[in-house]
């Protein structure tokens, strides 16, 4: 009953956050969450925690949460993908300023515990810096595979960094390369499934 509670309450926060896929519903996070089988999620998109304020700034967002707009265009992506219900998570990871990356360690730990995705896109530099390193070139590893040994266990994890909404939002010409980063993903998530089958 203790788990159920606190799955229902990490269920509520994810809703109140707009984090959740919007078909998925409270019964299938649970039988989800409590099922070995269906643990693992295909994808998760994984940004940043800032956003461009009324002066054109990047600052940090206290919820963590997507916009609106942001959140419309990665379902979007997700869609085209061939992802469906249950088979991707948007999520955001603490930064503490744009010129300072700082993952939350507890908080990634929290997200690994409860989902196993097969493959993690992070949007935008700051994103794929906190994740493999402030050293590198986003430029250069963008729609480019690394393995990182990531969470409490120290699993390693297959993640592809890409363009994130807002960028895409501001500037349509990165739609495209964009869209090749994950034609790139739905390769690996196809070989997955034939090894897997």
């Amino acid at each position: 009953m203790e788990h159920r509670e606190k799955v229902k309450n990490y269920y509520l926060w994810l809703k109140a956050r707009g984090q959740l896929w919007p078909f998925l519903s409270k019964s299938s996070l649970l039988s989800l969450i409590s099922s070995q089988k269906t643990r693992e999620i295909k994808v998760c998109f994984l940004g940043d925690g800032l956003l461009v304020n009324e002066r054109g700034i990047l600052v940090s967002n206290k919820d963590l949460s997507f916009t609106e707009a942001e959140r419309e265009l990665l379902l979007k992506m997700a869609f085209a993908m061939g992802l469906g219900e249950g088979e991707v998570i948007l999520e955001n990871i603490e930064v503490t300023s744009p010129e300072k990356v700082n993952t939350t360690q507890a908080q990634l730990n929290l997200l690994l515990r409860r989902f196993t995705p097969f493959v993690i896109i992070t949007l935008g530099s700051f994103a794929a810096k906190a994740l493999l390193g402030e050293s590198i070139d986003f430029q250069k590893v963008r729609g480019q595979w690394s393995n990182t040994s990531l969470g409490e266990d120290q699993r390693l994890y297959e993640i592809l960094p890409t363009f994130h909404p807002r960028d895409l939002l501001c500037s349509p010409e990165y739609k495209r390369p964009t869209w090749e980063d994950l034609k790139v993903v739905m390769s690996k998530l196809a070989e997955k499934r034939a090894i897997i089958s």
